[in-house]
């Protein structure tokens, strides 16, 4: 049966970079239009496959899988031998590509977004630009590719001297600033930055033609024929790793010091250093220990392609639907008042409208399963460690609300477990020295 890819026409996104994979590993599969503007992606029978009713989806044979990231890595590594290679077979050049990745998710898409928001898909809908909005994300983004000049100052592509899943993550948007008139992407001010944009790619244009035909006509193609935080400690425990924990003196910008931005370029905390192997990136840390110590300790990633597929894909809406309303609302109802600021009421109301729409998406989905990726607890519950705990520090019980009781059973039963009462009680503290 042949691989269904789901998505819209829109000449960007989550679809593209999906369609990039199929076009670099020469994957056949059957594209079916999901009409956004009818709300077909809100009927029962679209959001039975994809909870949150969002684009794209595979189903590749029954088994459905949502989520752009989760769908990209599952498709790299069950045809691994098959078109370039996308996902490396060794740990340590994989955990590189998962650092790369987070990178993007957290410092280069939030910037990118913003921009084509303004300057392509408000014009595209006759929308007025806010032109100040458009300045703020385009010095956010210059800030970004700043870092991002001295990364890849030192090799080819982000995650080394080979095109990777890292570097197709940043095609979901980039290309639209170059429609929207703005050459950020190439402009001679970072020159590593240019010579790496890799939108000339001929498997690019292969995939880009496709996206732009099935607008239009849907069928199939034959490629052959065109182409820190707890999260991170509570895994440490969870695998019984010993480890030695270096406080950085932040108050101090340790952090931005030339000795630590040689660790992590753009001065960010947790980093590990594993006997000389540097990473960064919370999840890709914990990624990094959960695959390495797989024998030892609670399993957090399950040896199976499908499985582990699932837990990327909630991890995934974690990164996507649950972080960003929850640090919304813990920058709110915790970070300020800790800090002597003042609240905004209306920016907390907000996010937690939207915290509360996410998680009345995860009542559905936990009440099929104990946890987020199935029955097991896994890296996927590990990564909504790092903020959410704040909540009741900030009067908001939200997690354990009854509105809920499929969410509250699950919250009750993570911050329960022995290994994070141990952290919250004790913090954060090595084994070894």
């Amino acid at each position: 049966m042949v691989l269904k890819l789901y998505s819209s026409t829109f000449p960007a996104g989550g679809g593209v970079i999906v369609a990039l994979v199929l076009a670099e590993k020469q994957i056949p599969f059957e594209h079916v239009l999901v009409n956004m503007e009818s709300k077909q992606h809100k009927t029962p029978e679209f959001l039975a496959m994809h909870p949150f009713g969002q684009v794209p989806v595979i189903d590749d044979g029954g088994f459905v899988v949502y989520e752009s990231r989760a769908i990209c890595r599952y498709l790299a590594e069950k045809y691994a031998d098959k078109g370039t290679p996308l996902l490396p077979k060794g740990l340590k050049e994989r955990t590189l590509i998962d650092q790369a990745a987070s990178v993007e998710a957290f410092n280069f898409y939030p910037a990118v977004i913003k921009v084509v928001r303004e300057t392509f898909v408000k014009a595209r809908n006759g929308q007025p630009v806010d032109q100040a909005v458009v300045d703020e994300g385009i010095a956010d983004l210059s800030t970004k590719l700043d870092v991002y000049e001295v990364i890849l100052g030192k090799h080819k592509f982000l995650a080394g001297d080979e095109f990777t899943l890292a570097d197709i993550l940043h095609y979901a948007y980039a290309p639209l600033l170059a429609d929207s008139g703005i050459d950020i992407m190439t402009s001679t001010a970072r020159p590593n930055v240019a010579r790496w944009d890799f939108s000339s790619l001929p498997q690019v244009d292969l995939a880009c033609s496709y996206m732009a035909r099935i607008g239009f006509i849907g069928e199939i193609s034959d490629w052959s024929a065109l182409v820190v935080e707890p999260s991170l400690h509570l895994s440490s425990r969870e695998k019984q790793i010993p480890f030695e924990h270096v406080i950085v003196d932040m108050a101090g910008k340790e952090h931005k010091t030339p000795a630590f931005l040689a660790m992590h370029p753009f001065g960010q905390i947790p980093v590990i250093d594993d006997d000389g192997f540097i990473v960064y990136e919370s999840r890709a840390i914990c990624r990094y220990l959960a695959e390495k110590y797989a024998d030892k300790g609670t399993p957090l990633l399950p040896k199976g392609l499908k499985e582990r597929t699932l837990v990327e894909q909630a991890a995934s809406v974690e990164f996507a639907n649950f972080y960003p309303s929850v640090i919304k609302v813990a920058r709110e109802a915790v970070f300020k008042p800790r800090h002597g600021g003042t609240k905004d009421q209306a920016v907390l109301d907000e996010g937690l409208v939207e915290l509360g729409a996410k998680l009345d998406v995860y009542e559905v989905i936990l009440g099929k399963q104990k946890f987020l990726a199935g029955n097991e607890f896994t890296l996927a519950d590990v990564f909504h460690y790092a903020y959410a705990p704040l909540l009741a520090e900030g009067g908001v019980d939200i997690m354990t609300s009854k509105e809920r009781p499929n969410v509250a059973r699950w919250w009750n039963e993570l911050v329960s477990r022995p290994t994070w009462m141990k952290l919250k009680a004790e913090g954060i503290k090595g084994t070894e020295k």
